[in-house]
């Protein structure tokens, strides 16, 4: 169950800094990952071999894109097969675009661009990588021979780590057609980009991954697909290019994910509410699944007491424990409270001594939103939403229903139990002051609820009816005095709190003026 309202919470990190969106994160690994900060290159495609932070890790050149500080002559632009500056970035003002080829040797070759991480990647260690892509679409070589060859090969962008700067370097023969492809990648994640079709094509679509690293990777490199493919167009050594295609890619992130998360949460004295946001960062909390303590799922929640709380939080890659300190303390988000989401409850009850005992159905003292799907515990460890109790005292139920959980308090007093119900059997609405109403009138020791009475004519026409046990018959049917004789009344109730205690009393009343 969503909980309502907003987020306010204080919370003090232990042993990992996490800060809610909009505040710092955990550190970047990938520096310049937005390709904001810039030194134009010096020629006129903007294409880049290396710079103070980004180089090319082709043979090819990728283009860098930043319309506000490096602009594209639009001449050049339309002379390059993917050198298109009319893209918007998907962040800020740059983004680099990288061109490809699929040979007609069978080999997709495309551009890339390499970085020196801020630290090395660590054995062993979970590592979160986000970045934004965009598929240019592809359009034919002067090698396709122009016959059905099949659809171009699914294309991929692939992310690659080495312990050094990142190298591809191609093999060819006498005749400069490519018979092979090699790097010194050590670890490599890839991310399909489609076929090509209409749904892919001009759309910046996010990429994320989760991996464990097999450590000593100091470098980082993203390219297109630089692998050998099966066409029936591509024959070994033959020259020429069968597709033209292009990437472009955008604000890439690479996070070292925390072994565990030990945080200090806290709520009012009278319960406040904890969000896991406020201590998982951006952008790989809405990437996990969370489990509390209690088999709660929900990333907010509120809560009542003090203690030791824990959460699984649970990426493709990794399970991180999650320990809350849950204090009472200022900085907190009050919790308000209704009828619809207690703080707690309180049911009185009667331990009859006048008749046999009836069993009380907790149930019925909840909320309508809460009756199905609410499960309870006794002081005893008992779960039964149903019990006989037979002494006299006060009784304190947990009531659990999705994430949320609240006390049941039940007062139960030795009581004088029989219920009277006295129906006259005549009355004379005649405004003297005595008898001018018709009603019944029950004595219960227990709350009335679901109440009906109706009145029929000796032809069996309604002519009164009310769900209110206060409300009286004033002896008019549609506001005109009724004919003296006899009519049928019907009454229907039940018994607030007692199971099984649905009764019906019928009977005939006379009418007289």
């Amino acid at each position: 169950m969503q909980l309502p309202g907003h987020r306010m919470i204080s919370v003090l990190i232990l042993s990992f800094l996490f800060i809610p969106a909009g505040g710092l994160f955990c550190q970047n690994l990938i520096p310049n990952g937005d390709f904001e900060e810039i030194v134009c290159p010096t020629n006129d495609y903007n294409s880049i071999d290396t710079t103070d932070t980004w180089y090319s890790i082709t043979s090819a050149d990728a283009y860098w894109i930043h319309e506000a500080d490096c602009p594209v002559d639009e001449a050049i632009a339309n002379a390059a097969w993917y050198l298109n500056p009319q893209i918007e970035p998907y962040s800020g003002d740059g983004f680099i675009s990288l061109e490809g080829v699929t040979t007609a040797s069978g080999f997709h070759i495309e551009e890339g661009v390499g970085i020196q991480l801020l630290k090395p990647l660590e054995a062993g260690k979970a590592y979160y990588f986000e970045m934004a892509a965009l598929n240019q679409g592809a359009i034919l070589g002067d090698g396709h021979p122009g016959v059905n060859c099949g659809d171009i090969n699914t294309r991929l962008i692939e992310v690659h780590f080495a312990e050094e700067p990142l190298k591809f370097e191609r093999t060819v023969n006498n005749f400069g057609v490519i018979t092979g492809i090699h790097n010194n990648s050590t670890f490599h994640i890839q991310h399909p980009m489609g076929s090509g079709g209409p749904e892919f094509i001009d759309r910046w679509l996010p990429h994320w991954e989760c991996f464990v690293a097999t450590g000593n990777q100091t470098h980082i490199g993203v390219t297109g697909n630089v692998r050998q493919i099966t066409s029936p167009c591509a024959e070994e050594e033959k020259q020429g290019v069968l597709w033209h295609f292009g990437h472009s890619i955008d604000a890439l992130q690479l996070y070292e994910l925390p072994a565990e998360i030990d945080t200090i949460a806290f709520i009012c004295e009278d319960g406040g509410w904890v969000d896991i946001h406020d201590f998982v960062s951006d952008p790989y909390f809405d990437k996990a699944t969370y489990i509390w303590d209690d088999g709660c799922m929900e990333t907010r929640r509120a809560l009542q007491n003090e203690g030791i709380r824990t959460i699984e939080m649970i990426l493709p890659c990794v399970s991180i424990p999650i320990t809350l300190d849950i204090r009472i303390g200022n900085g907190c988000e009050e919790v308000t409270y209704s009828d619809t989401f207690p703080k707690e409850l309180v049911m009185d009850i009667a331990i009859c001594t006048d008749e046999p005992l009836q069993p009380t159905s907790l149930r019925a003292a909840l909320p309508e939103n809460m009756k199905m799907n609410a499960s309870f515990r006794w002081p005893d460890g008992g779960t039964n939403p149903t019990r006989t109790l037979e002494q006299a005292g006060t009784y304190q139920v947990e009531v659990s229903t999705d994430c949320y959980s609240f006390p049941l308090i039940i007062h139960a007093e030795e009581r004088f139990c029989q219920i009277n119900i006295y129906v006259p059997d005549i009355f004379s609405p005649n405004s003297d002051g005595r008898n001018d109403g018709f009603c019944p009138f029950i004595h219960s020791p227990y709350n009335i609820i679901n109440y009906h009475f109706k009145i029929f004519d000796r032809w069996g026409s309604l002519v009164f009816q009310t769900n209110g046990p206060m409300d009286k018959w004033d002896g008019k049917i549609n506001g005109q005095p009724a004919g003296q004789g006899a009519y049928v009344w019907l009454l229907e109730f039940q018994l607030d709190g007692v199971v099984d205690s649905k009764r019906i009393e019928k009977g005939e009343v006379v009418l007289i003026r």
